[in-house]
């Protein structure tokens, strides 16, 4: 982990450093008129979804003048396996805020090829899962896996 990261983490108290060995910080923006920062980062291959999402979460919050702070993420390489792990996070996620989503819980997701597959047993969670398609494609890129 570069020495940037890890001041970095240390200054939102993100004590989960270790997975973090291997990032890489591309560049940072400051946004001074909002007072908010984005910070790129790399990685090898994609981190657990739940840390990159804690860090997220922390990172909102901001800390003294910087109101909130987003990570952007890219990975190296990624495959099947990987997309699986944080859409099935994902949609957890999605149906926990979303009421109507919940009807879509412990339906069977598949990927193949980086093409996601989810099981739907009628017209309603047909169209509930079409309309959050581009929300769930936007999360996943900025979560590292276009």
């Amino acid at each position: 982990m570069a020495g940037a990261l890890d001041r970095f983490l240390k200054k939102v108290n993100f004590t989960k450093t270790e997975p973090f060995k291997d990032t890489e910080v591309k560049k940072v923006i400051v946004h001074k008129l909002d007072s908010t920062w984005t910070i790129y980062i790399a990685n090898s291959h994609p981190l657990e979804v739940e840390l990159i999402s804690s860090l997220k979460s922390v990172c909102k919050e901001g800390f003294d003048e910087v109101k909130r702070v987003d990570i952007e993420v890219t990975n190296d390489s990624f495959d099947d396996a990987d997309i699986l792990s944080y859409i099935e996070y994902y949609m957890d996620e999605l149906s926990t805020k979303s009421p109507a989503l919940k009807s879509l819980k412990g339906n069977e997701i598949t990927v193949k090829n980086k093409e996601i597959t989810v099981e739907v047993t009628n017209v309603v969670e047909k169209n509930l899962i079409t309309s959050k398609k581009d929300k769930i494609i936007s999360w996943l890129e900025r979560m590292g896996l276009p």
